[in-house]
């Protein structure tokens, strides 16, 4: 999954590069910053995961996920439609 947010992240920034009106762009760079960044994040949740018994760990992960995407895929959709989901 944290694999799955960098290719986002890095698709979304070449896509903001070349694609997007320059506020549309600036937007979905920093979609694309926090997506790379929470990736790595996730990666590192499941390298932890694989140390630690229990389901504290996963749940966090799990959490984190949700969360970021939620986070992630509302500034995308700004970014890209200009229509907001709300506070996310």
């Amino acid at each position: 999954l944290g694999a799955l947010y960098g290719l986002i992240a890095v698709a979304m920034a070449a896509y903001a590069s070349h694609g997007l009106a320059p506020e549309r762009a600036s937007l979905a760079m920093t979609g694309a910053s926090l997506g790379a960044w929470h990736g790595l994040a996730l990666i590192g949740a499941g390298l932890l995961a694989e140390r630690r018994r229990g389901a504290m760990v996963h749940l966090a992960a799990a959490l984190f996920a949700t969360g970021a995407a939620m986070f992630c895929g509302g500034v995308f959709t700004r970014a890209l439609t200009d229509a907001s989901l709300g506070p996310v």
